[in-house]
């Protein structure tokens, strides 16, 4: 009995193949070069300390930037410890990192953090705004106060 067509000359899942049996090379994946545009630069990222915000510090580290994050305290959640093992971990990389008590939604404490950055660092070449909130729940069960501190 013939197998069903799959459609573009797919085998069924049932016949895979590995690839080294089909004769394909695998090649243990290496990271890319460092390339000289970013080796020196400033990367500033907001919310940097902990999550998302500190892997794409730690990702501009391994480039060779110098990185600049602001994080903020929040009731109930105090970042403080994760900022400094963020910072210890950038330095580790051998790059001039600052770290930063900074709220994004006070306009001078921003403006303060970034010449602070210019100065220490030697200016801005990229911005990740990052920082954030949420709230756990359903969007629908939020109070609009709680909803204008998500988007401030």
């Amino acid at each position: 009995m013939p197998l069903p067509n799959f459609g573009f000359g797919q085998r069924p899942s049932w016949e895979w193949e590995s690839p080294e049996a089909s004769g394909a090379a695998l090649e243990e994946p290496q990271p890319a070069p460092v390339r000289k545009g970013w080796r020196g630069k400033v990367a500033v990222i907001t919310g940097g300390a902990t999550g998302l915000g500190r892997h794409i510090a730690i990702e501009f580290g391994k480039l060779g930037c110098h990185v600049a994050f602001c994080y903020v305290n929040l009731p109930g959640r105090d970042v403080s410890e994760q900022a400094v093992l963020t910072e210890t971990t950038l330095s580790a990389m051998g790059i001039g990192v600052l770290a930063c008590r900074c709220d994004v939604r006070d306009r001078l404490a921003i403006e303060r953090f970034l010449k602070e950055t210019r100065d220490r660092l030697g200016g801005l070449h990229f911005l990740v705004n990052n920082a954030g909130i949420a709230n756990d729940g359903a969007l629908w069960r939020l109070s609009d106060e709680a909803w204008r501190e998500v988007l401030d």
